[in-house]
């Protein structure tokens, strides 16, 4: 061995191991460390042009000779969730951004805490949202009804703070003050669609709806 690094080719070997390990680290580091970095999420600003424009692609879809299927983006989408947000979501504060990640569509904005209630029943959470914190919720989409489609929150976190699985319910129940649907699961954001539309489904970047078949 001892006469094998003294060889110029084996070192020479030893090096460019050594350099395709480091190059390469992003792919095999996490399982050493068991730590993984956060992928970064490219947010869009959900501004009243972007939900116009959602909102007349939607509207598109009821016409007679209009399309099948409407592709729009995470921030019009938003035209659908955060419809009457002032009434149904109030703890929303403005600057809402949102994003697609996979198959969810996620939404990043600010709670005001003065518009929570009961925040003793949100445990611990509850001094987390003595003030004002960056609330990032990722949820899929589905039609549960001709009419009725809903937001389900798979996870929710407050800053960096991971928000545990039974406290999600909790605390949607306290962001959406609209009346529950029967049979609507507590995690979910219910708003309406119009009865035209028969499927959401979200991926490859985009948010698509469906005409539903008459």
């Amino acid at each position: 061995m001892s006469g094998c690094l003294r060889s110029v080719g084996c070192l020479t070997l030893l090096c460019i191991l050594a350099i395709a390990g480091w190059i390469s680290r992003a792919r095999w580091m996490p399982a050493v460390t068991g730590t993984h970095s956060a992928p970064t999420i490219a947010f869009d600003p959900v501004t009243e042009a972007r939900r116009e424009r959602g909102r007349n692609a939607i509207t598109s879809l009821g016409q007679k000779s209009g399309p099948v299927f409407a592709n729009l983006t995470a921030a019009e989408a938003s035209a659908l969730v955060l419809t009457d947000a002032k009434r149904r979501l109030p703890a929303f504060v403005g600057n809402v951004e949102a994003a697609v990640v996979g198959d969810r569509l996620v939404l990043r904005s600010e709670i005001d805490p003065a518009e929570l209630n009961a925040l003793d029943k949100l445990g611990p959470l509850a001094s987390k949202l003595q003030s004002r914190q960056q609330v990032t919720l990722s949820g899929t989409l589905d039609v549960a009804s001709p009419g009725h489609a809903e937001y389900v929150v798979q996870e929710l976190h407050v800053n960096d703070l991971d928000v545990p699985s039974p406290v999600i319910a909790a605390l949607v129940r306290q962001i959406d003050r609209r009346t529950r649907v029967g049979g609507t699961s507590d995690r979910a954001i219910g708003f309406d669609v119009p009865s035209y539309v028969g499927d959401i489904r979200v991926g490859k970047g985009r948010v698509t709806l469906y005409k539903s078949v008459q």
